[in-house]
């Protein structure tokens, strides 16, 4: 896993961002509900995947729950 990377990008240019930072080998996605851009960076992991940067298995995803979607329900 890498060491560092910071960085949050909009919906029009994260599948473009993504597939550029694992061509350049980054191997986590972290994001978040709040972020909105989740298909988006799916779109460029899928892309990347296809053009033989990398291997799903390869690449560490993490996500986080906003705060309005912690409820007692989805706690059960």
């Amino acid at each position: 896993m890498p060491i560092v990377g910071l960085w949050k990008v909009s919906k029009d240019t994260c599948a473009d961002n993504v597939y550029a930072a694992l061509k350049a080998g980054y191997r986590l996605l972290d994001g978040a509900c709040d972020d909105g851009n989740e298909k988006e960076a799916g779109e460029g992991l899928k892309r990347a995947i296809a053009d033989g940067i990398v291997k799903r298995e390869e690449v560490f995803v993490t996500s986080k729950a906003g705060c309005g979607l912690d409820t007692t329900e989805m706690r059960h």
